[in-house]
């Protein structure tokens, strides 16, 4: 047994699999992984848009139960504030959970702009023109 266990002890240290290999390569995995789900975590974003853009300019379709971007035709200042499937989280603070519920709150705002609330998942494609780069 322990001339098994020298040799297995000896194949590592030969080079055939260095210990420092080993963990230089646990953490490039661990790096992979975590940009990998980083990539996959939606993240909230709040931004002002005028009431009357929103109300012009915006459509939504429900996707899961959920008020849901499916078009933005806003202004050139404004073409990459939403992003396809953006799922719209409230209108002023106050939580939709449809999109009878997002024009209900967009439509009693008594200010000119509106906080929108959104969950967007990363690598969504931008609702823009095709020549109009976004910085986002």
């Amino acid at each position: 047994e322990d001339k098994r266990q020298s040799s297995d002890f000896s194949s590592i240290s030969s080079g055939t699999v260095s210990p420092v290999d080993v963990l230089e390569t646990n953490e490039l995995e661990k790096q992979d992984f975590s940009e990998s789900l980083d990539r996959h975590i939606p993240e909230q974003r709040v931004f002002m848009v005028k009431q009357s853009d929103l109300k012009k300019h915006l459509t939504l379709t429900e996707v899961e139960g959920k008020p849901s971007v499916s078009g933005w035709t806003g202004q050139p200042q404004s073409v990459c504030l939403f992003h396809k499937e953006d799922q719209v989280l409230a209108i002023n603070d106050l939580h939709t959970s449809s999109v009878e519920e997002f024009d209900m709150f967009v439509s009693k705002s008594l200010k000119n702009e509106v906080k929108v609330t959104i969950l967007r998942h990363r690598g969504r494609q931008p609702l823009h023109w095709p020549n109009c780069p976004c910085s986002d």
